[in-house]
């Protein structure tokens, strides 16, 4: 926010009430907790969907480049052995709603956290600002 400073002042210098300053950083702020929970979200739904593929990839990798450098020393690595985890895959539960739930929440945290730093932009003086940078 304080390096917003300058625009801030130009913007009420402009004519932009308080009221529109405050409006316009918390629902930026708002904006980047949506945009972030959706890539969250995005992304926690396709490793999870695909969590057994990629454990099994990275049980490959190690073991390759373990045999690579240590040969006939290498015993293979399990990540998720059998013989200890009573299950043939890894569960996996999605919950739509939950996700929804958490990224409304993450939206709404953001904007109130965004606010607070808004409401101090928002009673800067314009010609205080503009002036000392």
């Amino acid at each position: 926010m304080r390096a917003k400073r300058k625009w801030i002042g130009v913007l009420k210098a402009l004519g932009l009430p308080s009221s529109g300053v405050l409006l316009i950083f918390t629902l930026n702020a708002m904006v980047v907790g949506v945009l972030a929970s959706l890539v969250g979200g995005v992304s926690g739904i396709f490793i999870a969907s695909n969590l057994e593929t990629i454990v099994n990839g990275l049980s490959e990798l190690i073991n390759m480049v373990g045999y690579y450098f240590y040969h006939s020393e290498w015993t293979n690595v399990e990540l998720v052995p059998k013989d200890v985890y009573y299950f043939d895959h890894i569960p996996v539960d999605i919950d739509i709603s939950f996700i929804f739930m958490v990224t409304t929440a993450a939206t709404i945290l953001s904007g109130i956290a965004g606010y607070f730093p808004a409401r101090w932009a928002a009673g800067l003086n314009p010609v205080d600002t503009i002036r000392n940078d």
